[in-house]
């Protein structure tokens, strides 16, 4: 499933900068696995891979996968005309954080 929406969302009216700003989402499912592909048309990384104005949005997100599924998922970003955020998730999926707790 693919959707793509043009639109004025915070992120993407401060971010982007194609003349309509633009987010792409896929996801799909194989083998147990949850992928999850978010693109769009902003900035994306500077030279060398990191991220412009990254706030605590990536990094709280990046931190949270790991504190829930360890190092069952995937969390990348690429510089693709943009940012491409591409998720690898285990299924199923826990139901709750709780399931996680020691």
């Amino acid at each position: 499933m693919t959707a793509r929406e043009p639109g004025d969302t915070t992120n993407l009216s401060h971010y982007g900068e194609a003349a309509l700003p633009w987010v792409e989402v896929q996801v799909t499912t194989a083998d147990s696995i949850a992928g999850v592909v978010v693109r769009d048309s902003g900035p994306g990384l500077q030279p060398g891979g990191e991220v412009t104005n990254a706030g605590i949005g990536l990094s709280n997100t990046e931190a949270r996968l790991r504190t829930i599924f360890g190092d069952r998922h995937r969390f990348e970003l690429i510089n693709d005309n943009g940012l491409s955020v591409n998720l690898r998730l285990p299924l199923p999926m826990l139901t709750s954080v709780e399931e996680k707790a020691p």
